[in-house]
């Protein structure tokens, strides 16, 4: 079963025994929800969840779940037995460009999802136009100091 709710500046994802897809459907309606806001951080707290995805599986969630235009920030709470998989998740996430943590209290999970630094807290947009290959190649990428 998959609950979902959101609290203050964060959306709780819960997880208790096997979510497969049904986690998908969870976030699909949590986003759609008139309460969403995209600077919603996420918690999923997984600490009574008995999945064992494949390395494949947690792929596609993760894709899924940084295509939602929420917060970068993402806490994992876990239980004892879920460290090894919450870590392969969090790097994916992380290759999604998420910045998640690994946690299996609550309480730290909320303490760190609520100092979010400001420039953190969403995906960084490119500003400029990307420097061509050629003329990367062509400046100098070492200058002495003190003569800019």
């Amino acid at each position: 079963m998959v609950t979902w709710e959101i609290q203050d500046s964060v959306l709780v994802l819960t997880t208790a025994g096997f979510g497969g897809l049904e986690t998908l459907f969870a976030l699909s309606e949590a986003v759609s929800h008139p309460a969403f806001r995209p600077d919603l951080a996420l918690l999923c707290d997984l600490r009574l969840e008995t999945d064992d995805p494949s390395s494949e599986e947690m792929l596609w969630r993760t894709k899924f779940v940084a295509g939602l235009g929420i917060s970068r920030r993402c806490a994992l709470v876990i239980g004892l037995h879920q460290y090894g998989i919450a870590r392969m998740q969090a790097v994916h996430l992380e290759f999604e460009g998420m910045e998640p943590e690994v946690f299996r209290d609550m309480d730290e999970a909320r303490e760190w999802l609520a100092v979010v630094p400001p420039a953190a807290s969403q995906p960084h947009a490119r500003t400029e136009k990307p420097e061509s290959v050629r003329a990367a190649a062509g400046r100098n990428a070492i200058r002495p100091t003190g003569t800019d």
